[in-house]
Parts: C-alpha cells; sequence; structure tokens
C-alpha cells in the first residue's frame, strides 16, 4: 500500500506537462508577433526619418517632389496595408490603438512635409517649417512608443512598479546625500 500514493503523482505530472506545452506554444506565439511588428513597423519608421523639413535641403524641385511622390506611394501601396493586417490581428487593444495613432502621425507627416515644400519659397514665417519637423518628431515618438509595447513580455500592471519607487528613491537619496 505504500504505492498508492504515487498514483497522485501521475494525474501531477500529466498537468505540468500540458501547461508547459500551453506556455511553450504561447511564448512562440508572442515572440512571432513581436518579429512580425518590428518588421512592418520598421520599414515605416525609416520612412518617417527621411521626411520632414531636412529632406527638402538637397535637390531640385523635380528631385524633392519626386521623392515626396515615392515616399507617398511607397507609404500607400508598400507600408500601410501590411501594417494595418498586422494591427487587425494583434490581440492587444493598446498596440491596436498605438498602431491606428502611428499611421495617423505617418500621413500627418507626408502632409505636412509636402505643404512645408509647396510653400516653402513664398513662406515669410517658420510656422510651416515647425509643424513640419513637429509632425515627423510626434511619428517617431509613436513609432518607438509602438516599438516598446509589442516588445514588452508582462503585462503592464505586472511590470515592477516598486523597482521604478526604488530608482526614484536612489536618485532622491544621491541628490540629498
Amino acid at each position: 500500500m505504500q504505492w498508492l500514493p504515487l498514483f497522485g503523482l501521475i494525474p501531477l505530472g500529466a498537468i505540468v506537462t500540458v501547461l508547459y506545452d500551453r506556455l511553450s506554444g504561447r511564448r512562440e506565439e508572442r515572440r512571432e508577433l513581436r518579429r512580425e511588428g518590428s518588421s512592418v513597423i520598421t520599414p515605416a519608421k525609416e520612412l518617417v526619418n527621411g521626411l520632414g523639413p531636412d529632406s527638402l535641403i538637397w535637390g531640385t524641385d523635380e528631385q524633392v517632389n519626386g521623392y515626396l511622390n515615392d515616399c507617398h506611394k511607397k507609404w500607400w501601396e508598400e507600408l500601410r496595408g501590411p501594417l494595418m493586417v498586422y494591427l487587425n490581428h494583434h490581440p492587444s487593444a493598446r498596440v491596436r490603438r498605438l498602431g491606428e495613432d502611428f499611421a495617423t502621425s505617418v500621413q500627418q507627416t507626408l502632409a505636412a512635409t509636402r505643404y512645408h515644400f509647396l510653400m516653402r519659397k513664398s513662406a515669410t514665417t517658420m510656422e510651416d517649417y515647425e509643424a513640419a519637423t513637429k509632425a515627423k518628431e510626434e511619428a517617431l515618438a509613436k513609432a518607438d512608443e509602438l516599438l516598446g509595447a509589442i516588445r514588452r513580455r508582462w503585462p503592464r500592471w505586472l511590470q515592477l512598479p516598486t523597482l521604478r519607487w526604488l530608482r526614484r528613491r536612489d536618485r532622491v537619496t544621491a541628490n540629498t546625500g
């Protein structure tokens, strides 16, 4: 009768095996989502990085106009579609919201850069330049925030707030001591 408690270990082992298989499958699914998100967002971020008033400095008006047309075409025909497909099937509502914000900011950056290009010879103030620069900076910040949301591995409520509190406390004691 001493072997009877050993039968209790068999169901426990089966449960642990099933949980491991399930968790490792989800882990691989999340890893694939991160990989796919990075491959979709990074080209769009690089497109934004090439926009803004600084991209209008070099070249003739025809060359700059052609470059802006190519960027517009690339965004609408190559980059926006895969980004929207990725966002539509992502399980996180936060990632979907950030992705939609990023897509909107890319479109605003394209429009602000185009407007600055068209108005730069007749402009008397720096408003168009500043608007295009601001749109570019906001789009890059949203891309970084979106990539950060895709890369995180823990739910937001589980991300160790105590570590942030400890870091703040260390800074305070370093400044006072």
